[in-house]
């Protein structure tokens, strides 16, 4: 079946060890507050919206929405509705069209939401595109798309190393972690969440006692720590973590006294399937930056952790090589998705 899924890559890059992907998410799920800077209010949005428009759908979408996304849906000319249910009564339901042919559906559906793909089947409605149905169903768990990547062996080159680990903080559990995890730093992950909350910066040597906190502190304790990355363990309900290799992006020195940042670069594309062929179509990209410069004084948290307290364009040079070797393995990843 024909598939339009708008995907999110934030990367770490350095000339040594080129692209280093750390979430991969769709972009649905995203705030676009870099291209709002550099580019204009809602430019990532608008231009989803024109490229899923030229298939000329009548266009649904099924809150909750971020309000960027919502509005340039609205502006062009897309219906709010709760339930699939509710756009029946527009559609032709006898309507057999080619599925493998984007031009045949009459209308398509925007959620961010992956029951509707997973408990609804697509070829029960073939008049309705699903929008990112590709990727919604790895889109909730980390451990999941993670586990996608390795079964991509293009992809899986551009990951940092991880493993998955039952919660705890003993000795053994430190030791297996220092035993797989190269480097003296690490970044702990849980394995459900969005936007960054729950990610943890931290050395090994501290390691022990930042998991004692996080996992065997009372509630109230860990909802009252101001940083996110600590307080989201409140509300985790997963029995188990992941940890990372640290990657660093090789240094940008912003703001009025040009301090180095290790900054992230956002990629935002569109994966197209049409008729048994899978297109990758670039929208955006940007740097956004940590709270903090790279400094002692700081905590690894506020050094290395994107925030976005500022935005810079990509380099040419540097944007041709990151597509180089991340657009091929994005493709190699949609098609395996696309088969399961």
């Amino acid at each position: 079946m024909a598939d339009i899924s708008f995907i999110v890559v934030d990367l770490k890059y350095s000339k040594d060890r080129g692209v280093k992907i750390c979430e991969i998410q769709p972009g649905s799920f995203s705030r676009f507050s870099g291209s709002d800077v550099l580019e204009g209010k809602s430019t990532i949005e608008n231009q989803y919206c024109s490229l899923v428009g030229k298939y000329q759908y009548s266009g649904y979408f099924i809150h909750p929405l971020h309000k960027e996304m919502k509005k340039a849906l609205i502006q062009h000319g897309w219906s709010s509705i709760h339930s699939i249910e509710e756009m029946l009564p527009y559609l032709k339901l006898d309507r057999r069209g080619d599925p493998d042919n984007l031009f045949d559906y009459e209308a398509c559906l925007f959620s961010v939401n992956p029951q509707y793909i997973l408990q609804k089947d697509p070829s029960s409605f073939p008049q309705i595109l699903f929008l990112d149905r590709a990727i919604l169903p790895y889109s909730q768990n980390k451990y999941i798309m993670n586990s996608l990547c390795d079964q991509v062996e293009m992809m899986k080159k551009l990951r940092p190393v991880w493993k998955v680990y039952r919660k705890g903080a003993s000795d053994e559990l430190i030791q297996r972690i220092h035993s797989d995890i190269p480097g003296d730093i690490v970044v702990v992950k849980p394995i459900q969440s969005t936007m960054g909350r729950g990610v943890i910066i931290v050395e090994k040597k501290d390691l022990q006692e930042t998991l004692n906190y996080v996992f065997f502190s009372p509630k109230e304790l860990l909802l009252q720590d101001l940083e996110r990355s600590y307080s989201q363990y409140a509300i985790d309900t997963s029995n188990s973590f992941i940890v990372e290799e640290f990657i660093l992006s090789d240094p940008l020195y912003l703001g009025k006294d040009s301090l180095p940042y290790d900054c992230t670069m956002r990629v935002m594309a569109a994966l197209v399937y049409q008729k048994k062929e899978a297109n990758l179509i670039y929208l955006s990209s940007y740097w956004y930056s940590p709270h903090k410069p790279m400094d002692p004084s700081y905590t690894l948290i506020q050094s290395h952790k994107a925030k976005g307290t500022y935005f810079h364009e990509v380099s040419a040079d540097i944007l041709e090589e990151v597509k180089r070797q991340l657009f091929p393995a994005c493709l190699e990843a949609y098609r395996y998705m696309l088969d399961e």
